[in-house]
């Protein structure tokens, strides 16, 4: 795994200094991620459909190819994904932690995995500062790329335990946001891979202002959704719920604080 996130990290910082044609960058995506789903320990289905372990880790691989491609997507604004990480890593230990030790659940999320969700997390909160609007570094699909592919196996190995719910409910406000844009554009006949300024986050803050508000906006709603993360453990359908009205609202707030600046501009 951490072979191939180093894989990654190359080819997207090719892409930074020459953007890279998409359908290379993709080539590498699937696979890396072909090759990792190859090594995931078990027998067990990662998804609850009950397929036939092929069909399962193919589907798998489609949702982590797209998960590490909408965070990159998403990195579009000072400090977003920085903060996003920081809550998912912390939400992936803290499922992993109280299913082990509460639940009494056992399996492959061992202690190494907790420690990389805790590193992965501990980094973005180091890079954080810098990543603030406004921002002296950025993440750049470097960045971004092995963040999502990282996290996105992480949260694979979530589901392998059982705990497919929260493995959904912590990155909820990314997968939604990006799935809705993305399914919008392609509704609208637009090519979703060129760049935009759609996304529900991008909208909602000016080009030059306004990332502090969105940002802040959306690390309260993940405090909510790592609490939905942990409670999953336990009741799934209540955390599942709690994930849904929290993930409304932030994407309510945000279409109205576009709104707002629309009629600004006017």
């Amino acid at each position: 795994v951490l072979g191939g996130a180093i894989v990654l990290a190359a080819v997207s910082w090719l892409d930074d200094l020459n953007n890279l044609p998409s359908g290379l960058r993709m080539l590498f995506h699937v696979g890396v991620v072909a090759i990792s789903l190859m090594f995931l320990p078990g027998e067990a289905n990662i998804l609850p459909f009950g397929l036939p372990l092929f069909a399962d880790r193919l589907l798998a691989g489609f949702f982590w190819i797209w998960f590490i491609n909408l965070y990159n997507f998403m990195d579009g604004i000072d400090g977003l994904a920085s903060v996003e990480t920081i809550f998912v890593s912390l939400g992936i230990a803290g499922v992993a932690m109280l299913g082990s030790v509460v639940i009494g659940a056992g399996g492959a999320l061992g202690g190494e995995w907790v420690l990389l969700a805790l590193a992965i997390g501990g980094a973005a909160l180091g890079f954080l500062p810098w990543n603030w609007h406004r921002a002296s570094i950025m993440l750049g699909d470097l960045g971004a790329v092995p963040l999502g592919y990282l996290l996105g196996f992480l949260l694979i190995m979530l589901a392998l335990e059982g705990y497919w719910v929260a493995a959904l409910i912590l990155p909820a406000y990314f997968i939604a946001d990006a799935t809705i844009t993305i399914v919008g554009r392609l509704l609208r006949g637009e090519k979703f891979w060129r760049p935009h300024r759609t996304h529900f986050y991008q909208r909602a803050s000016r080009p030059c202002e306004g990332h502090d508000t969105v940002v802040i906006a959306v690390g309260f709603a993940n405090v909510v959704l790592v609490g939905g993360a942990l409670l999953s453990v336990s009741q799934p359908l209540s955390g599942a719920i709690l994930a849904l009205i929290v993930v409304g609202i932030l994407l309510s707030l945000l279409s109205k604080m576009a709104k707002g600046i629309a009629r600004a501009d006017q």
